[in-house]
């Protein structure tokens, strides 16, 4: 087998007399992904161009259920031309769009709270109102906390149950700003750490504002930046993050299972 870069797209030619590992396959699609037009040649770029593309690679396997040697062993030509095609199609696609530089800075994790709530409920499972303060959670990092509404305590009390949860947060504003528009900032409400070694944002909306621009917007700017920490190499040490936005459907079909509500989103 061999690696033949042609034009504008690379052409992988098989022989189909030859089953490759899944190792193998991957290591020949990412060199295909790496030789693309919309990628940088430089080679200051590689490491971080590698890591953009692991991901990519790792849903595209998935995606084959567990029959990708025998699958690209056979069309390798034609899934290599594909992925070059997708990465392609998506830096035009992008580059259309307002450019901007997105940095993101490591820093100790130390949120502040100042409860200004007019009670405090040591049964975080008792009637809820947006007044109350609620104690009695096992795996939050903080001693009481609050919620703007049903669900999101009700994905609170999902986290705290889950044994696949090591720990959650309900975030404030400050503590995890995301830039999504000139002169707006995002606050998600959720940071979950769950196994294996994998961070998650989490926002909670009401059913009919799913798909306003607003929820959109921040949804897309909480990706980028969760792929700008991703591929950044001051933070390959560090956990994956991924973000979920759910609605309050997807929260009571959940069943207090996180695996089902990160289904549910689409994760």
């Amino acid at each position: 087998m061999q690696l033949v870069r042609a034009t504008a797209q690379d052409r992988v030619v098989t022989q189909t007399a030859i089953q490759l590992t899944t190792s193998e396959l991957r290591a020949l699609l990412l060199q295909a992904m790496l030789a693309a037009p919309a990628v940088s040649a430089r080679r200051e770029h590689r490491d971080v161009e590698r890591l953009a593309a692991e991901p990519l690679l790792d849903a595209f396997f998935d995606g084959l259920n567990g029959g990708a040697d025998e699958l690209l062993s056979a069309y390798l030509e034609r899934a290599a031309a594909r992925l070059v095609r997708l990465v392609n199609d998506e830096q035009h696609r992008l580059s259309s769009a307002a450019e901007t530089e997105q940095v993101a800075v490591g820093r100790i994790f130390q949120p502040q709270r100042q409860n200004t709530r007019t009670e405090e409920s040591d049964d975080p499972r008792s009637r809820f109102s947006k007044d109350v303060s609620y104690t009695g959670f096992s795996k939050t990092l903080m001693t009481a906390d609050w919620f703007d509404s049903s669900p999101e305590r009700d994905v609170a009390l999902l986290l705290d149950d889950d044994a696949a949860v090591q720990w959650w947060v309900r975030l404030q504003v400050g503590d995890l700003p995301i830039s999504w528009r000139a002169g707006g900032g995002y606050n998600p409400d959720f940071l979950v750490a769950a196994q294996p070694e994998q961070h998650w944002i989490v926002e909670v909306k009401a059913d009919n504002q799913m798909k306003s621009a607003e929820v959109t917007g921040k949804r897309a700017a909480a990706k980028r930046w969760a792929n700008y920490v991703n591929t950044s190499p001051e933070f390959t040490a560090g956990p994956r993050w991924s973000y979920l936005l759910v609605s309050e459907s997807d929260v009571e079909d959940a069943k207090g299972s996180w695996a089902a509500l990160k289904g549910l989103g689409g994760a």
